[in-house]
This record gives C-alpha cells, sequence and structure tokens, in this order.
C-alpha cells in the first residue's frame, strides 16, 4: 500500500510539474491573473495571484473606502500587453529581494488600519523544483531495484556484486548478506 501511494505520489507531482512547466512558458507570452474581492463595511480587500514572466505574484490589497457591504468576487484575467503590470510593480521598493523572491509593502492615507498593498513574488522555478523532487527520488528508487534484480539475475550479489556462479550457500561469502532470487 505504501509503495502504490508512493508511485501514485511521483506520478501525480510529474504531470503538476510539466503543467508548471507549460505555465512558465506562457508567462513569458502573456499574464493570467485570479483575484478575489471582498467588501464589508467599511474596508475593501483583495487577494490576487498573476503569473508574469516567470514568476507568480501574490498581492493584498486592503483599503479603508467604505463602498458598502457586497458579497465576495472572484474574477479572472488574461492579457498579452503586461507593460503596465510590470511598472506597477517595480514602483514598489522591496523590503527585501533574493534569487527572485520578493516582498513589499506600502502604505498610504490617514485609515486606521492603513491602506496597504502587500505583494510577494516567488518564482515559477522554485516549484518546479519542489515538484521534481518525488519524481527524481521514485526514479533512483527504481534504477537502484532494477540494478539489484539484473545483478541477481546474472548471478552476483547485489550488494557487493561478488561472482555468486559457483556459490550454493544461501549468504554470500564476501559480505554476508542473502542471496537473491532471480525473478522468472
Amino acid at each position: 500500500m505504501r509503495r502504490r501511494f508512493s508511485n501514485l505520489a511521483a506520478g501525480l507531482s510529474f504531470v503538476l510539474l510539466i503543467a508548471m512547466c507549460f505555465t512558465w512558458a506562457h508567462s513569458f507570452l502573456a499574464h493570467d491573473t485570479l483575484s478575489r474581492t471582498v467588501n464589508g463595511g467599511s474596508y475593501r480587500q483583495s487577494w490576487s495571484v498573476t503569473v508574469l514572466s516567470g514568476s507568480m505574484i501574490v498581492e493584498r490589497d486592503y483599503s479603508g473606502v467604505a463602498v458598502g457591504q457586497t458579497p465576495a468576487e472572484w474574477g479572472y484575467s488574461t492579457g498579452a500587453d503586461s507593460r503596465w503590470l510590470l511598472a506597477s510593480i517595480s514602483e514598489l521598493n522591496p523590503a527585501w529581494n533574493l534569487l527572485g523572491f520578493s516582498l513589499a509593502r506600502t502604505e498610504w492615507g490617514e485609515a486606521h488600519p492603513p491602506n496597504a498593498i502587500w505583494v510577494l513574488t516567488v518564482p515559477l522555478w522554485f516549484f518546479a523544483m519542489l515538484l521534481s523532487i518525488l519524481p527524481v527520488r521514485w526514479f533512483i528508487r527504481h534504477r537502484q531495484e532494477h540494478r539489484r534484480l539484473l545483478l541477481a539475475a546474472r548471478g552476483y550479489c547485489p550488494a557487493c556484486r561478488a561472482d555468486l556462479r559457483t556459490c550454493y550457500d544461501a549468504k554470500c561469502p564476501s559480505c554476508a548478506a542473502m542471496r537473491w532470487k532471480a525473478a522468472t
């Protein structure tokens, strides 16, 4: 059961890795934005996730504008011309910026709590690296198992590669490892 779950998780991770690679390539052609806006009494809060130029940009906008209470709204937008979006993000001074990761915060106004925008940028290579861990681990494990079975089928010890074709003991004379039965 554990092996089946591991294989399923590695397969799902590999499919998501392929999808992430296509998303990364598409992000250089156009931007995609998924957003959610909540208007509640005396504030307006919106969250948006944008994929643009090889990065995922998560933005939280909180403003104390009295707009009345309305239900939450979801939105999706896409576009080929993303120069305006890059310009507006570059105007924010990041608090830190390292290897494509950045965090920026801007406040304005006299409201309490103040109007603020938080922008977190995460490069898509980071997600691809995380998604590649399970498939690489699966590949290495199956390659080692295949090598062990191949050595056992040819009459060698899988642990130390000693020649066992003339030895009829249950253990390897070199390393005392139990002999593997070759699959027939």
